[in-house]
């Protein structure tokens, strides 16, 4: 993979660790464990079950930070951590996982955000067991996708993460349009996910492989019709994920629809899938991006144009902040198709820096949402007076929403 980030170790280590190392395949045995603990315990011991899931997270969370610190900068561009399981007696397949440094920012980020969204669970009434199981599932299949090293194991991983996120709305929503959210995203999802598996079954039979590390040396196989069409064809699915113009508009009403961790998880984590993809399979239709460059300007200008102006209308609080990561997504998409290496650290960056943004945005309305049951800007006036701290805290908040100098974005 190209080296869109520098990633700096304290400490190097042997590089047969890093090279070849059961660490990846432990955090998935963790998130393994801590669901199948959760499915043993009782629905009504609560305490208990936060306990557990919440421990097991940060477990998990400490070994992706381990990962971090061994990372070998001066191999950057190569696979370290790598692991396999073959499972050719069964289905001929095999589960290949490594890490590069594209894919350890967005563990690191998975294994961080899902700590915080258990946390933020804690006041859910309604099945909080089935809400924790459903979360756990989501950080499994999320890990899964960003440490995969084959092209099947990322397309199951990637489409898994749909399905608790559906039930998710269904059951856990917030008003009565959480039916036509959830099916919003299952469909939108499920059309991309059509193209995303017709392509990654072309690649197959062009190359005769599915592992990226090999994939990254054998570009030279596809002629310039076969990339043209795999172009349209990752560029469906990563653009409704994303969520590019016109793909756009699953996702507001999910955002809307969810509840507040429901909207944690989109905003930080399901949103960047669409990011990640981009930048994984970036290799096979960069050559064809300069064929489409105005095309793709076009459409992501007009995803920020209509973002920020949709936002301005808004009077629901959390219906404008999902405009307004409509507008910052597709300012990623634009620095994603510049192809230059500042504009995919900058997609990068702002990437993770809209991850914390605004889900701490999305956790701010949550919380003005379970005291007062509306989120109405007009009846929040004068709210500093009766929640100073809060209202300082939402300010920070807002300010690095709109990328103020020194915040993250």
């Amino acid at each position: 993979m190209l080296p869109i980030l520098e990633i700096y170790s304290t400490n190097t280590f042997e590089l047969i660790i890093q090279s070849y190392s059961p660490l990846l395949a432990y955090i998935l045995l963790i998130n393994i464990i801590n669901i199948i603990m959760i499915c043993l315990c009782d629905k009504n011991a609560k305490s208990e079950i936060f306990f557990i899931s919440l421990s097991l997270s940060i477990i998990i969370f400490l070994l992706s930070m381990y990962c971090f610190k061994y990372f070998l900068k001066h191999e950057i561009c190569t696979f370290q951590f790598n692991w396999q399981m073959s499972l050719s007696n069964l289905f001929n397949f095999s589960i290949n996982i490594g890490l590069d440094s594209l894919s350890l920012c967005f563990l690191i980020l998975t294994t961080f955000m899902l700590p915080i969204c258990i946390f933020s669970a804690e006041y859910t009434k309604k099945d909080y067991k089935l809400f924790i199981l459903y979360l756990l599932i989501i950080e499994l299949s999320l890990i899964l996708t960003f440490i995969s090293m084959d092209l099947f194991l990322f397309y199951v991983s990637f489409e898994t993460v749909l399905i608790p996120m559906f039930l998710i709305i269904l059951n856990w929503g917030s008003r009565h349009r959480k039916l036509l959210a959830g099916y919003y995203l299952f469909l939108y999802t499920l059309v991309g996910s059509f193209f995303l598996l017709f392509a990654l079954f072309w690649i197959y039979l062009i190359t005769g492989t599915t592992k990226f590390d090999v994939l990254l040396f054998m570009t030279q196989s596809f002629e310039e019709k076969a990339k043209s069409l795999l172009f349209w064809c990752l560029l469906i699915p990563f653009g409704i994920k994303l969520p590019m113009f016109p793909f756009h508009i699953w996702l507001t009403e999910a955002h809307v629809e969810a509840p507040t961790v429901g909207s944690i998880i989109l905003a930080s984590l399901l949103l960047k899938l669409g990011g990640y993809g981009f930048f994984r399979f970036l290799y096979f239709i960069m050559s064809n991006c300069y064929h489409y460059n105005n095309f793709l300007y076009a459409l992501a200008i007009a995803g920020i144009i209509f973002g920020s102006l949709a936002t301005i209308r808004q009077i629901d609080l959390k219906r404008a902040i999902a405009y307004s990561s409509i507008a910052h997504m597709n300012v990623i998409a634009l620095a994603i198709f510049s192809l230059t290496k500042q504009g995919w650290q900058g997609a990068l960056y702002m990437m993770i820096g809209h991850a914390f943004v605004s889900s701490a945005m999305f956790f701010c309305v949550g919380i003005l949402y379970n005291r007062h049951h509306t989120r109405l800007i007009r009846y929040f006036g004068g709210l500093v007076q009766a929640m100073p701290l809060y209202s300082i805290l939402f300010f920070i908040f807002s300010i690095a929403n709109m990328s103020f100098p020194g915040t993250c974005n």
